[in-house]
């Protein structure tokens, strides 16, 4: 293994949330590695014995294969070249980590790579956007959420989620999920109680109330004034019943 004191692992706050989330496995397979940070820490920790770095740019992947080679771990990383999951083979791998994409590019890699990423152990995804209509697409698709976190970096909030497939969709009566509009409500962060979700809460609060006050003085779209209000009632009860 590679000499961590020999020099540092630069791992942001949402690379590390990642990494707590995969705890511990055979092999991960990093879809979207960048500079391979984190399969590196994976491997220099112990947690894992093997990786699979991937990239769909060869730049990346070359940034990650050079930093592989720093730390001394060839024999340990391989790095593939690879639209989402394409390049990796059923059972190759027990963990897979999704990271720093968009919701609609990961949901391009579930609907192409179902048949491996569904005999997974777990999957790690961290999302830069579209968080609901991802969430609510994973839960249809038969994936459960076992456990998630989230971290405030660089003046945004960031979510990441550990999923395992079940094949049971949790969907509604007429086979959607109801969608909460302009926030991502967690009952997992909720019941964890967690201090960073009651920030990002409050947060969207502010947002809300704002939103609220400026349809009161200067429209009339009483549609989007309910659904605000009823959004606003949402998050000011679940911070007074879990954060009380």
């Amino acid at each position: 293994m590679g000499n961590l004191n020999r020099q540092s692992i630069p791992m942001s706050e949402r690379l590390m949330m990642v990494f707590r989330l995969l705890d511990m496995g055979n092999v991960i397979c990093d879809v979207g590695c960048d500079h391979g940070y984190l399969p590196i820490k994976l491997i220099e920790s112990g947690n894992y014995n093997k990786a699979i770095a991937m990239d769909i740019n060869e730049g990346p992947l070359n940034k990650a294969s050079e930093n592989i080679d720093k730390f001394g771990l060839s024999d340990c990383i391989e790095t593939r070249l690879s639209d989402g999951v394409k390049s990796l083979r059923q059972d190759e791998a027990d963990a897979v980590s999704i990271c720093g994409m968009g919701g609609n590019v990961m949901m391009h890699i579930f609907d192409d790579g179902k048949e491996v990423l569904s005999h997974l152990d777990k999957i790690v995804i961290q999302p830069q956007s579209e968080y609901m209509t991802l969430h609510n697409y994973i839960l249809l698709q038969g994936y459960a959420i076992v456990d998630e976190d989230i971290v405030f970096e660089d003046g945004k909030y960031y979510f990441a989620w550990k999923l395992k497939y079940t094949g049971e969709s949790l969907s509604d009566a007429d086979g959607t999920i109801k969608e909460k509009p302009g926030y991502y409500h967690s009952v997992n962060l909720l019941e964890q109680g967690n201090e960073t979700y009651r920030a990002y809460l409050e947060y969207h609060l502010k947002n809300c109330n704002k939103a609220i006050e400026n349809i009161k003085a200067n429209s009339s779209d009483n549609a989007r004034l309910e659904q605000l209000l009823a959004e606003r009632d949402l998050v000011r009860d679940s911070v007074r019943e879990y954060y009380s």
